[in-house]
């Protein structure tokens, strides 16, 4: 292998690391006790009981929240949980978003008021990657106080369940959820455990949720409905973004730049360079649709050789361009009715005038 065969990789948005982040952990964290590790980084817990050697009591918060995300079925394996006592959302995400990026997926925010609301808004747009956001309203909170919060809080990437018991029903609901690679769309197929269900009655269900699946705020609700769990769910807290749709828009994305990149990288180092002409370019798309065919064969999105009812592609991939050491790739897919259109830019810098 010749050394002059390798190149530095950039992607227009980040600077990236060939490694795909784990879309099934999910991060606890707590403004009101410090819980960290000695380098300042966040624990991971396989139970409840292990925060009580961090001065958590039975009583408070974090150990009941924890409890019911344990209590979920399938039982997770895991919990990552910070804490900074007197700190902001704001101020421990952009922490941690710098010291330990992408090391986590989901947020699970304990604070479910209107400033709570505003807090970690305000903290998940701050930072570079994404990150998406749970939270429940106050056992005791109105449904006035409810949508009068969501509302000022429109956020494409928060999720909101409201609830007036006193189970941590979001907690269940996240500890429920299945890894999103391997398997299926998370939040489709759950099974909450040791719930007793909201007592909202249906003139309240629709106050809060909306008579139709797009709302003015994106509030959902666990209760039971006939010894069921029923989950209304679906809407991010804007009301519009459908909550799987989120995920799969961020996961796929990645998982294109990284695996692009990937294949870039490794074919360059071996000497097997990306040609700037027809060839490259069917390389680098065929490389894309193989990316995209494992999300097809998951049902994620539908397959390539689907068409719409007018005989139209719903699954494509294209070089836009690849010239100059710069590769901009556009896919376009269907998920559950909605498109996910994507350009992924890559430019690649010579090393020793290769």
């Amino acid at each position: 292998m010749s050394f002059n065969s390798l190149v530095k990789i950039a992607t227009i948005n980040a600077a990236i690391s060939i490694a795909t982040r784990p879309f099934d952990v999910c991060l606890m964290v707590s403004k009101t006790k410090d819980i960290a590790t000695v380098d300042n980084l966040p624990i991971f817990i396989t139970s409840a009981n292990d925060l009580i050697t961090y001065g958590v009591a039975v009583t408070d918060e974090e150990y009941l929240y924890a409890s019911a995300f344990f209590g979920a079925s399938p039982k997770p394996d895991k919990l990552m949980v910070y804490g900074v006592s007197s700190g902001t959302y704001t101020d421990i995400i952009g922490y941690l978003d710098v010291q330990a990026p992408k090391t986590w997926f989901y947020t699970l925010f304990l604070d479910g008021t209107a400033t709570g609301l505003t807090d970690m808004k305000q903290a998940l747009s701050a930072v570079s990657n994404y990150y998406v956001g749970l939270v429940q309203s106050p056992q005791s909170a109105s449904i006035a106080d409810v949508v009068s919060s969501v509302e000022s809080n429109k956020f494409k990437y928060g999720y909101f369940v409201a609830c007036n018991v006193s189970e941590k029903q979001v907690a269940n609901l996240i500890g429920s959820r299945l890894s999103f690679f391997p398997g299926a769309v998370p939040f489709s197929d759950v099974l909450l455990s040791g719930m007793n269900g909201s007592t909202y009655d249906t003139t309240e269900k629709i106050s809060l949720v909306g008579a139709s699946k797009l709302s003015t705020t994106g509030i959902n609700i666990c209760t039971i409905e006939e010894q069921m769990p029923v989950i209304y769910y679906g809407k991010a807290m804007d009301g519009i973004t459908w909550f799987d749709y989120t995920l799969a828009e961020i996961a796929i994305d990645e998982y294109m730049r990284v695996g692009i990149t990937t294949f870039l990288v490794k074919e360059n180092t071996k000497g097997n360079k990306i040609t700037a002409d027809e060839k490259g370019a069917i390389r680098l798309v065929e490389r894309g649709k193989l990316i995209l065919r494992d999300f097809a064969n998951r049902n994620i999105i539908y397959p390539e050789d689907a068409k719409d009812e007018d005989g139209g592609d719903l699954f494509s991939v294209r070089l836009v361009s690849l010239k100059d050491r710069t590769a901009d790739i556009e896919y376009s897919v269907y998920f559950q009715g909605a498109i996910i259109k994507s350009n992924i830019q890559i430019t690649m810098d010579s090393i020793n005038g290769n």
